[in-house]
């Protein structure tokens, strides 16, 4: 996986060995608040928390996969985004 640190209009442009890009946000799940399912997959359920050590400009990870049957699907997300500063 190929991962950049900011937006890229070119990230389809992989380096040799690399099949997919990941942009790494500043937003991260809190593992502490995850449940794992029944066939052990872990799922983060809290509330995001920001990675300081991130110096990117995106706000959360980004993945982004070029052939569609690279991809099994487990679960969908419904996310809504509140903008507003504290």
């Amino acid at each position: 996986m190929n991962e950049l640190l900011d937006g890229d209009y070119n990230a389809n442009n992989l380096p040799q060995g690399k099949l997919s890009t990941k942009g790494i946000g500043r937003m991260m799940p809190d593992l502490a608040e995850s449940r794992t399912t029944d066939d052990g997959m872990l799922v983060p359920v809290g509330k995001p928390k920001e990675d300081t050590s991130k110096r990117g400009c995106l706000l959360h990870n980004e993945y982004i996969v070029y052939d569609v049957d690279q991809i099994r699907m487990r679960y969908a997300l419904h996310v809504n985004f509140n903008f507003r500063r504290r």
